[in-house]
């Protein structure tokens, strides 16, 4: 059985084997979710961002170790190709394929921001990893705008009966989103860093 969890703290902070990060085409410098994780990596994204290095066309992969500030083992960066044409459910399904055939361990899973769409997204998520398709734990981290939906999405479904296959766990009562506090961190500028490599996968 599979557990589906909603990580509200700094993303940098959540153990995981594997890290995965919505990348789209055309946008440097980079923001949100990985902006903040380019700033803990010493802007190692960035650069490879401005040599042409880190390829966000839908389904192109790029994977690099963690460590330093951030606490999963890898991060994997996962094209989603233009923002105005992404595949949710086809990019969510290649980072649970890629994360499982990476490592057994937890997968960490930034979104891309939603908005409104961001509870039959959440449904997506679930419905794939009910099915299998994830690995054993699955934590979440939308971004700072739609934390509080999330936080409903998960509370309100954490009530109901749980269909076989997957454990959904409520945050903790009393956590609160952690509001402006990405936005701020993601444009910190970033510092030098002696090994910008990583690799692609494919």
């Amino acid at each position: 059985m599979s557990s589906f969890e909603l990580a509200l703290g700094p993303l940098e902070r959540i153990e995981a084997e594997v890290l995965v990060l919505p990348l789209f085409e055309g946008e440097i410098p980079l923001r949100g979710a990985v902006g903040r994780i380019d700033w803990r990596l010493c802007g190692r994204l960035s650069r490879l961002a401005a040599a042409g290095q880190l390829p966000a066309e839908a389904g192109a992969a790029f994977l690099t170790p963690g460590g330093g500030g951030v606490r999963a083992r890898r991060v994997l960066g996962l094209g989603l190709g233009p923002r105005s044409a992404e595949d949710f459910e086809a990019w969510a399904a290649a980072a649970f394929d890629r994360a499982r055939r990476l490592a057994d361990g937890p997968l960490a899973l930034a979104l891309p921001d939603s908005g409104e769409r961001l509870a039959p997204r959440l449904a997506q998520l679930a419905s794939l990893a009910r099915a299998g398709e994830a690995p054993q734990r699955v934590c979440v981290a939308p971004e700072a705008p739609d934390e509080t939906v999330a936080l409903q999405w998960f509370r309100s479904m954490a009530r109901r009966p749980q269909p076989g296959g997957l454990e959904i766990v409520p945050p903790p009562e009393g956590r609160a989103p952690r509001g402006a506090g990405l936005a701020e961190a993601a444009t910190q500028p970033a510092r030098s860093s002696p090994n910008p490599t990583g690799r692609f996968t494919r």
